[in-house]
């Protein structure tokens, strides 16, 4: 399968790699971590991105 972008969050992207396995990516091609889930992806994209590092935290408290 070939990966698919699903969102982006700064200078991070969270791709859909297939066979249930996500992965963030920086736009420079240096950071790739694979995720067993979407939200956990979702979440180390977001705090990766933000000022504090704790977007993810209240994003996910709030829904």
């Amino acid at each position: 399968m070939t990966p698919i972008k699903i969102t982006k969050f700064g200078l991070y992207e969270v791709w859909a790699l297939g066979g249930g396995r996500f992965a963030v990516r920086d736009i420079a091609g240096i950071l790739d971590i694979e995720f067993p889930s979407l939200d956990a992806a979702t979440a180390y994209a977001m705090d990766f991105a933000g000022p504090t590092g704790k977007e993810s935290v209240a994003y996910f408290r709030a829904a």
